[in-house]
């Protein structure tokens, strides 16, 4: 009586190109992460060389330069964490309603509705940077939180909205129905049994629109001088007459990266559950 081995060879094969296959693509992934967290550690010398140095003698100073060279650096900071935050939140309270009131009534229009609410976010930054400043200009609230909140929610809210109006669509109308007839109102079955139902949903277009802020680098260089200025507008600090500090602007972007990583590696619990959205229990 012969045993059979668990894994023949064709199997074996098949999972030794599947496994070179998934390490590829974590290497294409990560790949520009790790080069960028090398280069933070060389000089503009090794960081330019050809072909590029693998092995060299780190350079542990970009770091603190970063911070000594920029004395705003911690209130710039500071500015980026609260716009991100609050800009998130005003998109997911106006986002919400609006995203249910598309996805669960008809009426003249809606469908064309939607898709402008789309298209609004397909419109660049630039185009909308001009009129954005003589807006605020003429109010009179350039450089200021208001300014770039402002600025973020009208960008962001459209593509919330879109995102939000699918995690409402994936709910089964039955949960509603069956709590109207329990005797809630519209708005209780809306707050007490969709709200929770698409807090993954919630989560996930929370981190995209943080990140979305986070990233924004134009509207806050025209909408901000000092009082207001995000950390993304330092990257621009960099650049001199001489050239581009490419290690200290390595060390920049990975101390900017940090905090969305810790965003997301936070909320995952949240992403993970919105796979079970939309199960109807019998």
């Amino acid at each position: 009586m012969t045993i059979r081995p668990a894994i023949t060879l064709r199997q074996g094969g098949r999972l030794l190109v599947l496994y070179i296959g998934l390490i590829l693509l974590v290497l294409i992934i990560l790949g520009p992460i790790l080069w960028l967290l090398i280069n933070s550690f060389k000089t503009n010398v090794d960081a330019l060389s050809v072909p590029p140095k693998l092995i060299f003698k780190p350079l542990f100073s970009n770091y603190p330069k970063v911070i000594i060279r920029n004395p705003d650096f911690l209130k710039d900071l500071m500015n980026s964490i609260v716009t991100m935050v609050l800009s998130t939140g005003v998109v997911l309270v106006l986002g919400m309603p609006a995203a249910y009131v598309l996805a669960r009534f008809r009426f003249v229009g809606s469908v064309i509705l939607s898709f402008v609410i789309l298209a609004t976010r397909m419109v660049p930054r630039v185009a909308i940077g001009i009129p954005t400043y003589l807006i605020m200009m003429r109010i009179g609230v350039l450089d200021t939180y208001f300014a770039v909140i402002v600025s973020f929610v009208a960008y962001n809210l459209p593509f919330g909205i879109w995102l939000l109006m699918g995690f409402v669509q994936m709910i089964p109308r039955e949960l509603e129905e069956a709590a109207i007839i329990d005797g809630a109102s519209k708005i209780q079955a809306f707050l007490r049994m969709i709200v929770p139902l698409v807090l993954p949903g919630l989560v996930a277009v929370g981190i995209l629109v943080m990140i979305v802020c986070w990233r924004e680098f134009f509207l806050p260089l025209i909408l901000t001088s000092h009082n207001a200025k995000t950390i993304s507008v330092l990257a621009g600090t960099f650049m001199t007459e001489y050239g581009i500090d490419w290690g200290q602007l390595s060390a920049f972007s990975i101390i900017t990266f940090l905090p969305v990583i810790a965003i997301a590696v936070y909320a995952q619990k949240y992403l993970i559950s919105g796979l079970t959205m939309g199960a109807v229990k019998e």
